[in-house]
């Protein structure tokens, strides 16, 4: 692309200073005319230019120094180049638009990725942990726009900024926060500040210039600036681009065939009216039909003696390009104007000398404009999708209002074996309430008598879970140690491994059934032959394993199931632990598993250890906190309302 110089040394040795000297006199009339016309010829070769008669001496010429030459083609090529560059220069264009909106939303992925990772693990402070990465990424991606991105004025860029930054923001506070309220609004507000954000990219896509080059004077805009105070060319960023291009190259053309030296030759003859008729036939003059070569003065260095058939300066038959301005202009004078012809294609010359290069490149540049815009419409319209979904769940939706379990006014008056005693587990039915600390079970009394050491036959190992059986004959606790201990009647085998159970149904123990719960699963086992097998799969329960409602997550380790029992009713009663803002207890129906009720413990009640079914309305609920020395109760009775 740079020029190059013409430094041919070898030429100059072969030269003695004489012959410089001798030249340079000869040029300035000590020789004979052909000799002076030779010399300036010879000179304004190596120049690149017809010289003057009154040019000054390059005494360069007479040393032994190197004479550079700049080649005026060169130019030209550069010229030529830069109108081919319409073809990329789109591509250019938008592939460093669409980058940067790539690392945009490289840092949004990036913050909702730590953000969703992080606040559904067992992490110590995940909510907080999740928070200061979250923010980490959107202070990089604010910082890399605030220095990058070139707006009109500082608002602007200080508005495009915080919209980047305000949707990732608005859902971290939301993802760790616990209050529904600010949940309401904080969703929300997210989803429409990642909507306007991709409405004011699409509005800077639509204001976004190609190029500041100018394709008629490749200069401008490309190694140079316009001088203050010129008018900018804007033909190719308003109106029909290509109309204005072709009428400039024919203003062009029709200023180089005037400073033509035949053209000024034959002028100086002609009357005025002769001249105003001479003016409108070059404006009749079909532009399309000149041949590559007379188009103007760039196109006439690029052809030299080629032929183009059919031109209309080829009247005899002989080549285009090797007519001058006077044959040209004297072609022009002796014939009448001619009707214009459909343009003909130029056989010889570049692909920029088509009136369709024109056409292509504006449809290339449309065609990459409009795909970069839908991308971006598509993205603008999934944002206001996922706006329109949160304003109908968090607004327009109708909301179920929690029921709260609230505390019985009767209560319990608990006395504990020893001052050490710490229950781990309770277990109630008809009455009769049983505890343990996970190695010995007692039966407690709920008006404040002593409480009695159960003994129980065969019971080996830590117990895992406590139930009662109602017989008859009365009520038995029973053990799930490392296998399931009849207190009355001693160990018995299980199929499965059980990790909560609860003794239901009538009869013997032998006749009655046991439900489990492992995972998210119900499964029913009865007695057969010498063991519990498992007998019917009751279903899924999404309450045993997911946290629910809109912000649903799987149940983490230290939340989950913490007791399962049977109603007076014979409906199912679960306990789980969870926080607050979600409900704790579920009541299904034992004979099609459907949810009959869901109720939330009261806010200041301190965590569950334990719980059971007390009768059909309400139940008895043991605290982590086993017997404290302040005296606050450990176990409470809490109504169930319905």
């Amino acid at each position: 692309i740079l020029p190059s110089y013409n430094t041919d040394g070898d030429a100059d040795k072969a030269r003695t200073l004489k012959d410089y000297v001798d030249e340079i006199t000869e040029g300035h009339g000590s020789g004979g005319p052909g000799k002076s016309k030779r010399s300036k010829l010879s000179k304004g070769r190596q120049l690149g230019s017809k010289a003057p008669e009154d040019e000054d001496v390059n005494l360069e010429e007479a040393t032994p120094l190197e004479s550079l030459v700049m080649r005026t083609s060169h130019t030209w090529y550069l010229s030529k180049f830069a109108e081919f560059m319409r073809l990329w220069l789109p591509y250019d264009t938008y592939s460093k638009y669409s980058m940067g909106l790539g690392i945009l939303c490289l840092g949004h992925s990036s913050a909702y990725f730590a953000l969703g990772y992080l606040s559904v693990k067992d992490y110590w402070l995940t909510e907080y942990a999740a928070f200061i990465i979250t923010m980490a990424f959107i202070m990089m991606v604010g910082l890399i726009i605030y220095s990058n991105f070139r707006a009109p004025s500082t608002r602007v860029r200080m508005v495009t900024v915080a919209l980047i930054c305000l949707g990732p923001t608005c859902s971290t506070f939301a993802a760790i926060v616990a209050s529904e309220v600010a949940k309401r609004i904080l969703v929300p507000v997210s989803f429409t500040a990642h909507f306007f954000l991709w409405v004011l990219v699409y509005a800077f896509a639509r204001d976004l210039h190609d190029t500041a080059m100018h394709f008629i004077r490749p200069g401008e805009g490309f190694w140079s600036k316009s001088a203050p105070g010129e008018k900018k060319c804007d033909d190719l960023e308003h109106g029909n681009s290509h109309l204005r291009w072709k009428h400039q190259e024919e203003q062009y053309h029709k200023e180089w065939l005037r400073h033509q030296p035949g053209y000024r030759d034959q002028t100086r003859t002609l009357s005025s009216h002769q001249m105003e008729k001479m003016d409108r036939q070059l404006e009749r003059m079909d532009y399309i039909e000149q041949s590559p070569c007379a188009r103007n003065s760039l196109r006439a260095l690029s052809c030299g003696a080629c032929e183009v058939p059919g031109d209309r300066g080829d009247r005899s038959g002989h080549s285009g390009c090797g007519d001058t301005g006077a044959e040209a202009f004297e072609d022009l004078q002796g014939q009448p104007p001619e009707e214009p012809r459909k343009s003909k294609p130029d056989f010889i010359g570049w692909p920029t000398d088509e009136d369709e290069f024109a056409v292509h490149a504006e449809h290339t540049k449309s065609h990459i404009k409009s795909t970069a815009h839908s991308t971006i419409c598509l993205s603008a319209l999934l944002w206001l999708a996922m706006l329109i979904w949160a304003i109908m769940t968090y607004w327009l939706a109708p909301s179920e209002v929690p029921k709260y379990a609230t505390l019985s006014q009767e209560q319990p008056m608990v006395v504990w074996p020893t001052a050490t005693f710490c229950p781990r587990f309770i277990a109630c039915k008809q009455g009769v309430t049983f505890a343990s600390d996970g190695y010995q079970i007692f039966q407690i009394d709920l008006a404040g008598g002593t409480a009695k050491r159960v003994n129980c036959i065969g019971l080996r190992g830590p117990i895992s879970d406590l139930s009662v059986s109602c017989t008859p004959k009365g009520c038995v606790p029973v053990a799930l140690a490392h296998s399931v201990v009849h207190c009355g009647q001693g160990p018995t085998a299980v199929q499965d491994t059980l990790h909560h159970f609860t003794v239901y149904g009538r009869g013997s123990f032998q006749e009655q059934r046991m439900l489990s719960a492992s995972s998210s699963e119900l499964v029913s086992y009865g007695w057969s032959g010498d063991e519990w097998q498992g007998l019917a799969f009751l279903g899924h329960s999404r309450f045993l394993s997911d946290l629910g409602g809109i912000h649903n997550r799987k149940l983490r380790s230290n939340e989950g199931l913490i007791t399962l029992d049977e109603l007076p009713s014979g409906d199912f009663l679960f306990v789980r632990r969870v926080p607050m803002s979600k409900p704790s207890v579920q009541i299904r129906n034992a004979s099609d598993m459907t949810v009959n009720g869901q109720w939330h413990l009261p806010a200041r009640l301190p965590e569950v250890q334990s719980a059971c079914a007390f009768d059909s309305n309400s139940m008895l609920v043991l605290l982590s906190s086993g017997a404290e020395a302040d005296g606050q109760r450990s176990l409470h009775r809490l109504q169930l309302t319905t």
